[in-house]
């Protein structure tokens, strides 16, 4: 499959994931990667599609997906991988890239409320669409 075939088949998917989060009533939009702590999964500058995790739908982070969290100490939100879910419900977040991440090595785990957004897929640059 050539490129330009890999990006539209990604567009659809990414719209027909969209369609689905909103038969559910799930809020989604979108989120422009700051920095290279998700390297080389999510580059500075990518953007994402991102997907709320309403409670009433079950859905709590899991080991292996890519969240947008409320970082500790007031430093805003931050994109990081879940690690793991401790036994006390709270999460184990790292960024990809470990030399150029501040996370869970450095502020502990987090509780899980704190993860506000899950990111579903990358939908620009064009050469950079897929699977988040």
């Amino acid at each position: 499959m050539n490129v330009r075939n890999r990006s539209h088949a990604a567009l659809l998917a990414t719209g027909l994931l969209g369609a689905w989060a909103a038969t559910l009533g799930v809020n989604r939009s979108l989120l422009r990667i700051r920095g290279g702590s998700m390297e080389p999964t999510l580059s500075d500058g990518d953007v994402v599609l991102v997907t709320s995790l309403p409670e009433r739908l079950g859905l709590s982070p899991r080991p292996g997906w890519v969240v947008e969290v409320d970082l500790p100490g007031g430093r805003g939100r931050g994109v990081k991988r879940v690690k793991a879910i401790n036994n006390d419900g709270s999460v184990w977040l790292v960024g990809d890239a470990a030399n150029a991440s501040t996370d869970s090595r450095d502020f502990g785990a987090l509780p899980a409320s704190m993860v506000r957004r899950r990111v579903l897929a990358k939908v620009r640059p064009a050469g950079r669409i897929g699977a988040g």
